[in-house]
């Protein structure tokens, strides 16, 4: 594998959006009924517990029982959230799969809700298990570290130094289960592990390109996020307004559902259609790359019984 950043798989996201603009527009309605929908259940469900937190959080010694108790209260919105959001993007997860795959059966933006859709669900929780753990390991032995280089260096050195070894244990860890995904839609079963072990040759190309992709992630969500800023807060009469608008009573449902926030929504929709491929993308095309031709031809040309389908 070569020592550059694969650019073809960095870029694999905006040739999606170029050659199937109809997608886009099919994930930005879906993105902004979810996200709509998502922003009504938690406002109607756990509103004011949300408004008592954010409340707690703005005082300088808030009571910590108080914290507690208003936590348990909203935890099981919060714990429906988590796993529909995972349900989410284990959707969305497919259907860059089968878009690099299928690229002629986009009927409905690729989307689709079966059993390669479960199977990338149960691969999201189990690599959400395991982020966490690993998560847990990484904050006691960067806090051992950083106290340690603390006591040498300084407090500030110390807190950097654990914090940037949590960041790249965890981009480590994200990279070597970042084939998962097209892995077990390509194989029909969910192959926690096999990426593991497919990333083991050219980990320095595979991080290019994802530091590649992750800049033109960040550099679109920066430009669209400014377009959006800017036009809105022109329209609502000025950036106090626009604050306002985008964090909401949520003890309101009928707040939450005013025109200028269901705008805000739709505008955010859009640029969430627009950054998904870019962020899915270029693991998929990395995994492609890998498999022999006919792995990876279009499913018209494929051998009866392949699982790219």
């Amino acid at each position: 594998m070569r020592a550059g950043p694969n650019i073809d798989a960095a870029l694999s996201g905006f040739r999606l959006v170029r050659e199937h603009p109809r997608t886009i527009v099919i994930w930005a309605a879906v993105c902004f009924a979810y996200s709509a929908a998502q922003g009504i259940f938690a406002s109607a469900t756990a509103g004011s517990g949300v408004m008592r937190i954010l409340a707690l959080a703005n005082q300088a010694n808030p009571d910590p029982d108080q914290v507690l108790t208003t936590v348990v209260g909203i935890a099981p919105t919060y714990l429906v959230l988590v796993a529909v959001n995972m349900a989410f993007y284990a959707v969305f997860f497919a259907a860059a799969n089968r878009a690099a795959v299928n690229p002629g059966q986009d009927q409905l933006g690729y989307l689709a809700f079966g059993a390669k859709e479960l199977r990338q669900f149960g691969l999201i929780t189990l690599l959400f298990g395991a982020t966490f753990t690993t998560y847990l390991a990484l904050v006691i032995a960067a806090s051992l570290l950083g106290a340690l280089v603390a006591m040498l260096a300084g407090a500030g050195v110390g807190v950097s130094v654990a914090a940037t070894l949590v960041i790249l244990g965890l981009g480590y860890l994200w990279m070597r289960f970042s084939l998962a995904s097209p892995l077990s839609f390509a194989t029909d079963r969910i192959d926690f592990l096999g990426s593991w072990a497919l990333t083991r040759e050219g980990q320095w190309t595979i991080l290019r390109t994802y530091l590649l992709a992750l800049i033109l992630t960040v550099a679109v969500y920066i430009v669209g996020m400014t377009f959006i800023i800017t036009l809105m807060a022109a329209a609502v009469g000025g950036f106090q307004n626009l604050l306002t608008i985008a964090s909401p009573d949520l003890t309101s449902v009928s707040q939450f559902v005013s025109p200028p926030r269901m705008i805000l929504l739709a505008m955010q929709a859009v640029l969430s259609a627009l950054i998904l491929p870019v962020a899915l993308c270029p693991a998929i095309e990395i995994y492609r790359g890998m498999q022999p031709a006919a792995a990876t031809a279009p499913a018209e040309s494929r051998p009866e019984g392949s699982h790219w389908n």
